[in-house]
């Protein structure tokens, strides 16, 4: 669509917003979503890329917006799961996915996701100038 840029949040439409991007724990990781012990991070409601048949708000956005990027796309196992939350970040996959599985308010992780976001940040044109969700 022609949809001029917003002034105001108020003038926002899903059409403007170019970033998808979350942190969190087992829920935004996807974790067992499909009933198994991989994280479904392709299908994470907040930030999979989704499908037809599995509706996530990246996958809305991009009816929107085809060139809405940071989706996670690919279900992954977990990394060293004797250590979660730390070090569950998959860069070629999870994109501006940086949940860690396990709790990860509770086990000190959100530091870690922050540093993985803001190094995942970089490889995105205009971030700092495109609006986000």
């Amino acid at each position: 669509p022609n949809i001029p840029p917003p002034q105001n949040i108020s003038q926002l439409h899903p059409f403007h917003v170019g970033i998808v991007m979350a942190a969190g724990d087992s829920i935004t990781a996807g974790f067992s979503a499909r009933s198994n012990l991989d994280e479904a991070r392709d299908i994470s409601w907040d930030i999979g890329r989704g499908y037809n048949d599995q509706m996530t708000l990246p996958y809305l956005l991009s009816r929107y917006n085809p060139h809405v990027e940071g989706a996670s796309i690919k279900r992954v196992l977990p990394k060293d799961v004797a250590h979660l939350p730390h070090g569950d970040y998959h860069p070629d996959t999870d994109n501006l996915n940086v949940a860690e599985s396990m709790g990860s308010a509770n086990l000190g992780s959100l530091d870690e996701e922050w540093g993985y976001l803001t190094t995942a940040s970089k490889k995105y044109a205009d971030f700092d100038d495109q609006w986000k969700v």
